[in-house]
């Protein structure tokens, strides 16, 4: 069954407004694991006219007696840090803060308030026309909540805006999010799926078939390692590798040779991308996550510079509610090598910006 374990905390510190980079540790008793999280914060510095605060999305919004720890404003707002709305979580909430708003206990003024959700692609997929509202004081809370279930799975923003009517200044904020639906597409049968992935090894000989198990290595066991290399034949390989392809068919849900084809369609890619220094493409460190994670949500591109050396950050935002990647051209000859990732399952180096650093000489890894 579709299920997901997590829980919610909120601390608070006090910092100047400012440019900050953060790092939350959490760390397991029970199976002694631990993990990290690396973000951004860039605070929003009040102004003297209109603006908006940082939009909140949230699982749970509701009156707050009790001055929880989610308490603000009266609310208990139960954030939902990893943006991320399924079948289990199909409610988006949203807080968000407006701010100086033109108040007037002498005369009843208005603003307008409205929302909508925008693909990546700028497509608006929902729309909330405006509502006037009047100003009870210069600062308001606005709320709000929607089933997301009827969209597609996608990433998506949520953009509000504000208007104040008696100055005509106009503010806007967005989000980022994502709908998350889980496949129930019908497995084929395992008669189908043998038919159609044994004719694709017709013609392949020994040396093929060994190239192929190589290069599907990232996504073996060393069981499977083992037993594929007592085998003596072609005929043994050619059905070891169709046994093999079809349960990533059957564990992801795919029809029948679809799971062959993407990967091996990634290899192509891979080896035109990222062949360097007479290694083919799919053998680099690049080439290895664009094989097992496919393409990046988001690319960031940092040249060489008098302080640091060139190096690329890949965002997998549906990746376990969204990691990075970083790679380093530590020699200079465009051998990208991936020093960190916040993905549990990857290599991570905490000190990863010092190994970038050019005073440290690539060594803080």
């Amino acid at each position: 069954a579709f299920k997901y374990n997590q829980f919610v905390d909120i601390f608070t510190i006090e910092v100047p407004y400012g440019y900050y980079k953060a790092k939350v540790e959490v760390f397991d008793n029970t199976s002694l694991k631990k993990g990290e999280y690396l973000f951004e914060i860039n605070t929003i510095t009040p102004e003297n006219g209109l603006f908006l605060s940082d939009i909140e999305l949230c699982s749970k919004i509701s009156q707050d007696t009790v001055k929880s720890i989610y308490f603000k404003n009266g609310l208990k707002v139960v954030p939902n840090p990893r943006r991320t709305f399924d079948v289990l979580q199909p409610m988006l909430y949203f807080y968000v803060e407006t701010n100086n708003l033109s108040y007037d206990v002498s005369q009843q003024t208005q603003y307008a308030f409205s929302y909508a959700i925008i693909t990546t692609d700028g497509d608006t997929v929902k729309e909330r026309k405006p509502v006037l509202k009047n100003i009870a004081g210069p600062k308001l809370v606005e709320i709000g909540g929607f089933n997301v279930m009827a969209l597609p799975q996608n990433h998506y923003f949520l953009v509000i805006k504000a208007k104040d009517l008696l100055t005509n200044k106009e503010v806007t904020a967005r989000t980022r999010f994502q709908v998350y639906k889980p496949t129930s597409e019908t497995v084929p049968s395992e008669e189908d799926q043998n038919a159609i992935i044994t004719g694709i090894y017709g013609e392949f000989t020994k040396e093929d078939l060994e190239k192929e198990f190589s290069v599907a290595q990232y996504l073996t066991s060393r069981d499977e390692e083992k037993v594929f290399k007592k085998l003596e034949n072609a005929e043994a390989m050619k059905s070891f590798l169709i046994n093999f392809w079809q349960s990533k068919d059957q564990q992801y849900a795919k029809k029948a040779g679809e799971f062959r084809k993407e990967y091996m369609n990634r290899v192509d890619i891979a080896n035109e991308r990222f062949r360097s220094m007479g290694r083919e493409g799919w053998k680099t460190d690049r080439g290895r996550v664009f094989l097992i994670y496919g393409e990046p949500n988001e690319y960031e591109r940092f040249p060489s510079s008098m302080d640091v050396l060139p190096y690329i950050i890949w965002h997998y935002y549906d990746l376990e509610g969204s990691q990075f990647f970083v790679f380093v051209d530590m020699d200079g000859f465009g051998d990208y090598r991936q020093i960190h990732s916040t993905y549990r399952k990857e290599l991570q180096n905490p000190n990863w910006e010092g190994a970038i650093s050019k005073s440290s000489g690539g060594g803080g890894f």
